[in-house]
């Protein structure tokens, strides 16, 4: 879709948006970081600029190739910019669509059907959370709904951190799995799926979770969900430039924390329906912010989902 060029112009206006505009950042001790590994910061404004020399470095030492792992080597998963791998779209739902056309709350029952299906599909190589059950208590929710995926599928899987004690949590989790943190470690079988705001925002809980699992060294997915039009500019290059600059300082800032830090670009983005005010996910524009977006990530040498 985007030609060598297209990429190359949209790289530019990425730096002038991270060394101009900047990003603000609702957490001091992610200010200060950032401040003394080169970034230009106001602290009463909570606003970071980036410089391109800083990111550069970060990108350098972010992992081009990250192998996820399964319970056993048939299940391993290797993210690079030549390799595709499959997984659900979805995430989270609280609600189902019964078989008798119900629509009901979700349930932990949901749950373990749903990851169980999950992983007998042979095309299917990385698992989710599909839903979110209503019927277990909603304090700590992430914490049952990762030991229920460790509990029911052998694939790698995506959980959501929860806060940055919910991180700690999922890593005592999955340390008792792997027998053992290091182990762990040494062959991550999750990811967290961290979240960034636009635009250009990266909000005080989100950034917490994003540098306690740096800290670990968790591999993580970092993820956008911009609406052109209304989070973002209207026009299909100007979301790609405000996405891009937002998901790459998430990235620099998990390389300040962590070098070698695993991370995975992501995008969920979309755009406003003006005759309704309405999300529209399944537009052809978010095909085509999707495409392109894959572009710039693997410009960038980074994995995407």
């Amino acid at each position: 879709m985007l030609s060598e060029e297209d990429i190359y112009q949209i790289h530019i206006a990425t730096l002038e948006v991270l060394e101009e505009v900047g990003i603000k950042v609702e957490h001091k001790p992610a200010l200060e970081l950032m401040a003394d590994n080169g970034c230009k910061v106001d602290f009463d404004k909570q606003i970071v600029k980036v410089p391109e020399y800083v990111l550069k470095k970060a990108l350098q030492s972010a992992p081009s190739r990250i192998t996820l792992y399964g319970k056993k080597p048939d299940f391993n998963v290797l993210l690079d910019d030549s390799n595709t791998v499959y997984t659900m779209g979805g995430a989270g739902a609280i609600r189902v669509l019964d078989l008798d056309g119900r629509r009901r709350p979700a349930t932990l029952r949901d749950l373990v059907d749903l990851t169980r299906l999950q992983d007998v599909l042979e095309n299917m190589h990385i698992a989710h959370f599909l839903v979110l059950p209503q019927d277990i208590p909603q304090e700590g929710a992430d914490r049952i709904v990762f030991a229920t995926m460790l509990k029911h599928t052998q694939k790698p899987h995506h959980t959501i951190p929860g806060g940055p004690q919910g991180v700690r949590d999922h890593v005592e989790i999955a340390s008792i799995l792997a027998e053992g943190t290091d182990r762990l470690l040494q062959s991550p079988f999750y990811l967290e799926n961290v979240c960034v705001e636009s635009p250009l925002y990266h909000p005080k809980e989100r950034v917490e979770e994003l540098m306690e699992v740096a800290k670990y060294g968790i591999p993580m997915l970092i993820e956008e969900d911009a609406v052109a039009g209304a989070t973002t500019p209207f026009t299909i290059a100007g979301t790609l430039v405000e996405q891009n600059a937002n998901v790459l300082g998430a990235v620099a800032l998990a390389q300040m924390v962590n070098p070698g830090t695993p991370c995975i670009y992501s995008i969920s983005s979309g755009i406003m329906d003006m005759r309704v005010a309405n999300y529209s996910a399944a537009a052809p524009e978010s095909t085509l912010l999707h495409i392109a977006t894959t572009q710039m990530a693997h410009f960038y040498h980074l994995p995407i989902q």
